[in-house]
Parts: structure tokens; C-alpha cells; sequence
């Protein structure tokens, strides 16, 4: 199973997050070719267990910093 995500267009495209991503040895997909109404802010996330999917969102957050907690306090996956 997957999920489709639309990220803020105020931060990072869906290319830059996943290439970050990839340096964390974190694997998304840029969505954003995968079809006409997606644009450059989708990225597509595989649903692993539950390990792997807290790692993924860590690495998310850390990705995507501020655009991610309003308030700018660090989150982790066990948070949300």
C-alpha cells in the first residue's frame, strides 16, 4: 500500500525531499509525473511496518523542518 501526499508549495519540491530523503537512506517517490493534476509538491510513501514507517517520518520532519511543526518544536514520529 502507498500513500500520496501533497507537501507545502511554500518549501521544498517533491524532487528536493526525496533526493534528502535518499541521503538518510529514506525511499519516496516523486509523484509528480505521475499524473496531470499533481504537480511538483507530491510525493507517494510505501506503508511498511511500523519501525520503518516511524524512521520515515522522522526523516520527513527533519526534511521538511518548520513546514511540517507551525510552531517550529521538533516532532517525531512517536508524537504524531
Amino acid at each position: 500500500n502507498f500513500l500520496l501526499c501533497h507537501i507545502p508549495e511554500h518549501g521544498p519540491t517533491a524532487s528536493e525531499v526525496v533526493a534528502r530523503c535518499c541521503d538518510e537512506n529514506v525511499f519516496l517517490r516523486d509523484a509528480s509525473g505521475m499524473g496531470l493534476n499533481l504537480g511538483d509538491y507530491a510525493i507517494r510513501i510505501a506503508v511498511k511496518d511500523a519501525a520503518t514507517n516511524a524512521r520515515v517520518l522522522d526523516v520527513l520532519v527533519a526534511v521538511l523542518g518548520d513546514l511540517v511543526t507551525p510552531s517550529g518544536d521538533s516532532t517525531s514520529a512517536s508524537d504524531v
